[in-house]
């Protein structure tokens, strides 16, 4: 997902098969896991001319592998936006926040930001140029939009 101002200012979340030690939080080798192992991780990331904070990137558990995921970016406040991942269709506690940025990457004066969902491969071609016949497919199968308030300042 991406709050998305311009090619150089947006702010995005998503899945990525990332090696099992390129999380940002502390990683603790376990007997018989091989720590360049590609799992899915969540990262969200901001570009911008003014400064952003790191990426953050968080392993996905491993009981939501193989799920539908619900994806979510919520406006906190009028500074910052929320990015939180849990999976589909259960209760809203399940939903876990994954990071908070700051709005300044995407405002630049404007009056708002695109919200919407996107998939890439990151440059990346199959030595067929055909890809894997579906296995790396990505289905989005509900895209809400809810407004809780407006404001103005």
């Amino acid at each position: 997902m991406t709050a998305f101002l311009t090619q150089n200012h947006h702010i995005d979340m998503g899945i990525l098969l990332l090696p099992r030690n390129q999380t940002t939080f502390s990683f603790e080798s376990v007997d018989g896991l091989d720590p360049a192992e590609l799992v899915p991780q969540i990262r969200v990331r901001a570009f911008s001319y003014v400064a952003v904070p790191e990426d953050v990137v968080v392993p996905v558990p491993p009981v939501w592998w193989g799920s539908d995921l619900t994806l979510q970016i919520t406006a906190e406040d009028a500074k910052s936006y929320l990015f939180s991942i849990g999976p589909a269709g259960r209760a809203a506690a399940e939903v876990r926040p994954i990071a908070q940025f700051s709005n300044d990457a995407v405002s630049w004066g404007f009056t708002g930001v695109l919200l919407g969902v996107y998939s890439t491969r990151n440059g990346y071609v199959y030595e067929d140029g055909k890809g894997k016949g579906g296995q790396d497919a990505v289905y989005v199968s509900r895209f809400r939009y809810t407004s809780f308030a407006q404001a103005r300042v």
